[in-house]
């Protein structure tokens, strides 16, 4: 999706079967990562030094963003989830930090931290307001997004 700071539409990419890439936008940093919105026309933009957005595919234009201070090093994709009407971001690739969809800025204190550098997260609608994190060492781990403690039964549920 990336190609030299400016996104193109994954999807539009295919030449052969939808037609021509457009351009999302036009990063002046690093584009770390893209995941889907909320709705079915939406991507959510992670850019280095610059924070988090979510832009519109059909109107190519930013419908939302984030800001966070340029010492924040991002490492993952921003992620949205539905039930839990949050985002989800990491830094420094073993911090998890989570704001809710109609807050006006993020509030980097709502984190936890990770023992091991994380390699991926995982969503599913299986998950409902949890998402599931992969961590380098092959270890997976079930966590609310809102990054509030599991109830006993749902972390008794979610061993496998």
């Amino acid at each position: 999706c990336e190609q030299r700071g400016k996104l193109f539409c994954c999807a539009a990419a295919m030449d052969t079967f939808i037609g021509r890439p457009r351009r999302l936008l036009h990063s002046p940093t690093h584009v770390v990562g893209v995941s889907v919105g909320g709705e079915s026309d939406e991507l959510v933009v992670t850019q280095q030094s610059q924070g988090v957005s979510v832009y519109s595919i059909d109107s190519s234009s930013c419908m939302r963003s984030w800001a966070l201070p340029s010492t924040v090093n991002l490492t993952h994709a921003a992620c949205f989830v539905p039930h839990a009407k949050c985002y989800l971001g990491v830094r420094e690739n073993d911090t998890l930090f989570s704001w809710p969809m109609d807050a006006p800025e993020i509030d980097l204190r709502c984190s936890a931290s990770l023992t091991q550098p994380l390699l991926t997260v995982l969503l599913a609608p299986a998950l409902y307001d949890c998402v599931a994190l992969v961590l380098i060492d092959g270890s997976a781990l079930f966590v609310k997004a809102s990054l509030q403690p599991l109830s006993p039964r749902a972390q008794g549920a979610s061993t496998s």
